[in-house]
């Protein structure tokens, strides 16, 4: 997936439990340009992964690494069973009104 048309993009809703892996991309204007792209589109899911060990395991420090800044959305007040909420949030974020 090539995101040079969308270089405000520079945040993601990033997901490790019990059940996998996810990383979503909440954007408008992305999802409806590219929405066959998304593995579960209600849930702007871009990648869904399961089965990849725990949380301190080699495969998902390695993918973390790969992030420059994490914070917890739950401190954020955000969780993926509120995707009308997340979408406003990272909304912002993306576009620089946060």
């Amino acid at each position: 997936m090539n995101l040079k048309e969308y270089p405000r993009i520079q945040w993601y809703y990033y997901c490790d439990n019990r059940k996998g892996n996810t990383v979503r991309l909440y954007d408008s204007e992305f999802f409806q340009k590219f929405r066959r792209l998304y593995v579960e589109q209600k849930n702007y899911d871009i990648l869904r992964g399961t089965d990849l060990g725990d949380t301190d395991e080699a495969l998902k420090q390695e993918f973390l690494s790969l992030l420059d800044e994490r914070k917890d959305a739950r401190k954020e007040g955000l969780s993926t069973n509120w995707p009308k909420k997340c979408l406003a949030y990272f909304e912002q974020k993306n576009n620089g009104e946060m």
